[in-house]
């Protein structure tokens, strides 16, 4: 009786990479397959990254049961390196070019990756990487880049002080009237302009 095949999508690791030139690492990862007798083709996939195809050569297939191509899944942001490895499909070399259009990242994984586990070649995998970088992968790696942050609110700005007002009201000048017959005096009058009576000044 065959033993089913456990089913898992794919693994991934973070790694903080200054400086990384993917296109590089990419090469170098395909040419480490292809010493290993694997056959390999390297998939631009426009604003996501790159992914690695590799897959038994024919006749040791079916014998491995490793009919399903291993897919290395590169992205860089921000100076972080994300990798993804996992198990999906074969991509036409006729399509290669066009394959981002195609197909969207989680598309190329699949649950087949029970058999590649078991082969250790996911494993050794992370181990060239974290070697051809240099660095460990991240045990707590930061949230992926997502686009520039908010600008922050401007601070708060110190009041500024009040001007003095020039439009004050002017002081109302007490108002004065002739005792004789009651008409309003100017302020400097000294005889009512009204009777002709004189004013007197206290």
């Amino acid at each position: 009786m065959r033993r089913p095949e456990a089913h898992f999508m794919s693994e991934q690791q973070v790694y903080q990479a200054p400086n990384l030139n993917l296109n590089h690492l990419a090469q170098a990862i395909g040419d480490w397959c292809r010493a290993q007798r694997f056959e390999v083709q390297v998939l631009p996939v426009p604003d996501e990254g790159i992914v690695v195809q590799a897959r038994q050569q024919e006749g040791w297939r079916n014998a491995l049961g490793m009919s399903s191509t291993l897919n290395i899944g590169l992205r860089y942001k921000q100076a972080t390196l994300i990798v993804e490895i996992g198990a999906g499909k074969w991509s036409d070399k006729a399509i290669a070019g066009g394959v981002g259009a195609l197909l969207v990242w989680p598309l190329f994984f699949t649950a087949a990756y029970g058999a590649w586990k078991q082969s250790q070649l996911p494993q050794r995998t992370f181990e060239f990487i974290r070697a051809f970088i240099g660095a460990p992968a991240m045990q707590n790696p930061p949230p992926f880049y997502q686009g520039p942050p908010p600008p922050s609110p401007p601070p708060p700005s110190a009041p500024t002080p009040s001007a003095p007002r020039t439009d004050a009201a002017p002081t109302e000048v007490a108002r004065r009237f002739c005792e004789n017959c009651g008409g309003a005096l100017s302020p400097t009058a000294k005889f009512c302009a009204g009777c002709g009576s004189k004013i007197e000044t206290s």
